[in-house]
């Protein structure tokens, strides 16, 4: 699964209460493999306001708050953690 999918997914069991509760969902006991993905920078600028940014925190390539404005630079790397980095 790739992370950008993670970064989607929230549990909507009963038993969840909302809120922090159901997101982000934990990954444990998972090897990250990386997945070679053609770059698209334009999906990612229009993709960007549904990405969570605070479930990517602790991710040393990016920033620790969403940029207003992100250069060739930054969407790559964002490229590189959200639809290169894989959860096995």
């Amino acid at each position: 699964m790739r992370l950008i999918t993670h970064n989607l997914l929230m549990c909507h069991s009963k038993a969840c209460t909302g809120g922090e509760a159901c997101f982000p969902l934990r990954i444990e006991d998972a090897e990250l493999a990386e997945v070679e993905a053609e770059f698209n920078p334009e999906f990612l600028r229009r993709f960007m306001p549904r990405i969570h940014w605070g479930a990517l925190l602790g991710i040393d390539q990016l920033p620790s708050e969403a940029p207003n404005n992100m250069d060739d630079d930054l969407l790559k790397r964002v490229h590189h953690v959200l639809m290169e980095a894989s959860c096995k």
